[in-house]
């Protein structure tokens, strides 16, 4: 199959599900359906997103311009981002904890 780009519907974002666990019919699941379902955040859906390109490029599905190299620094980028923002939230709760309280996400990480 050849790498898509399309801001419209691509077919590297859908996988079927042939064999579901709990022994329903078979469906096809994609992407977006499952980040709303789950009411992911922007950060949560970029890393999502990220992972999902990478396991469907084993199985031929392609975003054109893409690499599993630019996927791995994104989930790294937002992964870090995202270790910021649980940081800010657990420090905002007074727990007496005594780490350091950065005032941004990104401020932890340099």
């Amino acid at each position: 199959m050849s790498a898509e780009n399309s801001g419209l519907e691509c077919d590297y974002y859908w996988v079927d599900i042939v064999n579901p666990v709990r022994g329903r019919d078979k469906y096809t699941a994609e992407a977006q359906d499952i980040m709303e379902a789950l009411n992911m955040t922007f950060t949560e859906g970029t890393i999502f997103k990220s992972l999902w390109r990478k396991a469907a490029e084993r199985q031929g599905k392609q975003k054109l311009g893409n690499s599993a190299y630019r996927d791995a620094q994104k989930v790294k980028f937002y992964g870090d981002r995202l270790l910021g923002i649980e940081l800010i939230k657990e420090n905002s709760a007074d727990r007496g904890d005594q780490r350091p309280k950065p005032k941004t996400p990104g401020a932890y990480w340099k």
